[in-house]
């Protein structure tokens, strides 16, 4: 996998498809930090591939909550406990909008 910064990208074009043909994907990094994915496709499967990505990026945001669930300990709150935070969100909000 390459990693190329922001700049590099705008300037090189040529250098990216030459890297995308070798390696699949190229990671773009801004302030030294990874900022995004190119990734290469093929025209005939592009919905198919799309979708895939799409799907993993949904599975990884839900691992992310699960995580932070577990970290702040409200994967163990009862279906009650939930329902009363529901309220007393609701309730904040209503007044809030009073």
């Amino acid at each position: 996998m390459k990693f190329m910064t922001v700049r590099e990208f705008r300037s090189k074009t040529g250098m990216v498809r030459e890297s995308l043909a070798r390696e699949e994907e190229v990671v773009l990094t801004s302030g030294g930090k990874p900022y995004a994915i190119v990734s290469r496709i093929r025209s005939e499967s592009f919905d198919s591939e799309l979708q895939a990505i799409r799907r993993a990026r949904a599975s990884s945001a839900v691992e992310h909550l699960r995580d932070a669930a577990g970290t702040a300990g409200t994967d163990r709150l009862s279906m009650e406990e939930i329902n009363r935070v529901i309220g007393e969100v609701r309730r904040k909000a209503r007044k809030s909008r009073a």
